[in-house]
């Protein structure tokens, strides 16, 4: 079964609430130009566009590009909700960063 303007692989992705359901909270809001990770009701981190593109990302030594900066939020929000450093997804997120 396939819901009028939800994508079939949605599933995959991300949960998607139905009609009159409470939707799921979302830690990463992503915006053009900004973007921001928040937890508990804290932000805790958050990106903004620069010139030429890149991306600025809290607590982190360089500049990414719009992707890679949502990775880098990904990585904040998993240690920062209590995964350890050597987990292997934070380990292939990484990765992606290189």
């Amino acid at each position: 079964m396939v819901c009028k303007g939800v994508s079939p692989l949605a599933p995959l992705l991300a949960p998607v609430a139905l009609p009159g359901r409470e939707r799921f909270p979302v830690p990463i809001k992503i915006d053009d130009g900004f973007m921001s990770l928040e937890i508990d009701g804290k932000v805790v981190a958050i990106a903004r566009e620069r010139t030429g593109g890149w991306w600025e990302v809290s607590y982190w030594p360089r500049f990414f590009d719009r992707n890679q900066a949502i990775t880098a939020l990904t990585i904040t929000e998993l240690l920062e909700t209590g995964r350890a450093s050597n987990d292997p997804i934070l380990l292939a997120l990484r990765e992606e960063l290189r």
